[in-house]
């Protein structure tokens, strides 16, 4: 019985290995951002608690703009967030992140085609 258990298994794992790595293929297929900001005016931008799927649709949108995604969470400026979680990306980004902001903030920086503030408005 273990023989003919087996070979499922392998195939769940076969196909769990091929789907992570087509999601990052995915994902490192985004253009760079087309648009160049200064260091200073340019967010840094790290997103949690989204599928895959929708962190690529966003970051399009954050290229489009100008922004660039964070290399960690020390490093971001802005941290996306469509509810307080407590994923690892939010709580180590929520000590040293300047803005916590949905996804709506993003599809209203796309909207007017900059990124928005308190004082932009």
């Amino acid at each position: 019985m273990k023989s003919v258990r087996l070979p499922p298994k392998l195939k769940q794992n076969e196909v769990a290995s091929v789907q992570p790595s087509s999601k990052r293929a995915r994902i490192e297929d985004i253009p760079p951002p087309t648009k160049k900001l200064t260091p200073e005016l340019t967010p840094l931008v790290l997103f949690t608690g989204f599928e895959p799927v929708q962190v690529q649709q966003y970051i399009k949108k954050l290229y489009i703009l100008g922004g660039e995604v964070a290399e960690s969470a020390q490093k971001c400026t802005h941290l996306i967030a469509s509810k307080v979680t407590r994923t690892v990306k939010f709580l180590m980004a929520i000590s040293v992140v300047k803005h916590i902001v949905t996804p709506e903030w993003l599809e209203e920086c796309f909207r007017c085609q900059k990124f928005i503030g308190k004082e932009q408005r």
